[in-house]
């Protein structure tokens, strides 16, 4: 053989060799499949109390004898990026067995160094690099018991990826917009970073996973009936037709998914990427508010991809004109109107003024939003619009009543009053204690900033809470200050559940209803000018 020959001879040998090592590695991802199998077929046999047949325990062992001889071999093709493709399969399947997880959550440890260069080089397979980080942390520190500092092997994957949080970050930004059909998986890693990643690096991921699914919001791509609930229920086998009725694609985002990652993270990181989601469409990211109701937080994403994909930029628009942060307390249809008609002034209306805060989700009833949508939907067949309010302390209640004032003028007055909070006799819970939350009578006989100018003679107030038609309490001293027909529920637990509404010579006639704790009906407590009907 010449001499200028020789290179593409050690070429093409250097090829062959690399052929027949990703074959090799092919035949242990077999192995390590039926061996994953077979210890199926053996647990099965366990349960139901049936002996593992000699002959299958001699081919099962067999097989891992088989596996546990090349383990050396698995390591090194790790490390070899011309075969880690090929070696991340077979790892991915010895992971699904109980012989060989600690094992390849060992090696896997061991070539962190290696691996993370896959990632910091944006390869096709990061995300199986990154996605065998999680399973082999995961394996490590319960064998540990999840102690606290990680053990040594813990700390290898979790250096490893830190190390590469400049590259991720980059990855994951929104200079890199995701097509809709892997946001999913995206979601998944991002869930892996934020468990494995020491916390005081992976602050980025946690804004990476609310674009994330903002984007899916946004795009209307969302599927908010797919919960941990709905799978429960057809794990307990009470009904799967109505999911089988909507059919979920295998990329679709869900709730599941997005309530399965927050699961999984840290209580302060699954904080955090609520309020940053809620922040992406310019609603309020308050501790107190994500403290309480991070189930209801999931149920607003609903409601927001209903208005956004309808109505782009609705949502921020709402809570900047109107301060509304808890949009499934009233349905898309009636906010959809009251952002459609933001603008007009034309039209007579009202004011449903609603507590921000709610310590214990009582205003996240279904009822809630029935009575609200019957209002709204009584007052358009009269003419009339309804502007609902949000707000967590007198002050705020002072500024959207200014505002009112100012934008309709003195010649269309407000017909009507809602007030709904939670309450005691002589206080209305709007926000916090700390943060000034409280209304009380002195703030009512006050006339809360421009509230006498803003409405008309003699309107019509109705409150919904607990004790506010006791005598001295917020309804007679509401009805004296405002000259107004209050009505009042009188009972220390109750809830408004209907209202009929008409109209008589140019002025609205209102009925109330109330519920008590026990679903009995209570009459109002009714004052005309301060006095008790």
């Amino acid at each position: 053989m010449r001499e200028d020959q020789r290179p593409d001879k050690v070429r093409q040998t250097r090829t062959e060799h690399i052929r027949d090592q990703r074959s090799r590695l092919q035949d242990l991802a077999e192995a390590a499949k039926q061996l994953g199998d077979f210890e199926h077929d053996a647990a099965a046999k366990r349960s139901s109390n049936e002996p593992e047949s000699p002959e299958f325990a001699v081919l099962r062992q067999k097989v891992a004898k088989r596996l546990d001889m090349q383990m050396p071999f698995l390591r090194t093709s790790l490390a070899d990026e011309r075969l880690t493709p090929q070696a991340l399969g077979v790892f991915h399947r010895l992971f699904a067995t109980r012989e060989f997880e600690k094992k390849a959550a060992d090696s896997i440890a061991e070539c962190a160094d290696h691996l993370a260069k896959s990632i910091k080089g944006y390869t096709p397979y990061m995300g199986h690099v990154i996605q065998l980080f999680g399973e082999a942390f995961a394996v490590l520190e319960r064998e540990a018991n999840m102690t606290d500092p990680l053990t040594p092997g813990g700390e290898k994957i979790r250096a490893a990826l830190d190390s590469a949080g400049p590259e991720l970050e980059i990855f994951f930004s929104k200079a890199n917009v995701p097509a809709g059909d892997v946001i999913k998986d995206r979601l998944k890693v991002l869930g892996l970073l934020l468990q494995i990643g020491d916390p005081t690096k992976t602050e980025w991921a946690i804004e990476a996973a609310a674009e994330h699914i903002a984007l899916v919001l946004r795009n209307n791509e969302y599927v908010p009936h797919f919960s941990t609930t709905a799978l429960l229920d057809v794990l307990g086998k009470q009904s799967i037709s109505h999911m089988l009725e909507r059919p979920v694609p295998m990329s679709a985002v869900t709730r599941y998914d997005v309530e399965a990652m927050l699961q999984d993270l840290r209580y302060e990181q699954a904080r955090k990427v609520m309020a940053s989601t809620m922040a992406q469409f310019g609603l309020p990211a308050d501790e107190y508010t994500h403290e309480s109701f991070g189930y209801h937080i999931l149920d607003q994403f609903e409601l927001i991809q209903k208005l956004e994909s309808e109505r782009p930029g609705a949502v921020a628009e709402l809570h900047e004109r109107f301060g509304i942060r808890w949009f499934t307390r009233y349905g898309a249809e009636v906010l959809k109107a009251q952002y459609d008609q933001r603008d007009k002034v034309d039209q007579k209306y009202g004011v449903f003024l609603a507590a921000a805060y709610d310590h214990n989700a009582g205003t996240f009833q279904k009822n809630d939003q029935t009575v609200v949508s019957s209002v709204a939907w009584q007052l358009k067949q009269l003419g009339y619009a309804l502007r609902i309010i949000e707000c967590d302390s007198k002050q705020e209640v002072e500024y959207y009543f200014g505002e009112f004032k100012k934008k309709y003028g003195p010649s269309r007055k407000a017909s009507f009053l809602f007030i709904r909070a939670h309450s005691w006799r002589q206080h209305l819970e709007f926000g916090p204690d700390e943060n000034g939350g409280d209304i009380d009578v002195d703030d009512i006989m006050g006339g809360l900033g421009a509230g006498p100018e803003l409405f008309v003679e003699e309107p019509t107030f109705i409150l919904d809470g607990c004790s506010l038609g006791r005598r001295g309490g917020i309804g007679e001293k509401a009805s004296e200050r405002f000259s107004a027909l209050v009505f009042a529920p009188k009972s220390t637990a109750s809830a408004l559940t209907k209202v009929d509404i008409t109209e008589s010579n140019g002025r609205l006639a209102f009925s109330a209803e109330y519920e008590d704790h026990q679903d009995k009906k209570v009459s109002p407590r009714v004052y005309i000018r301060g006095r008790k009907r």
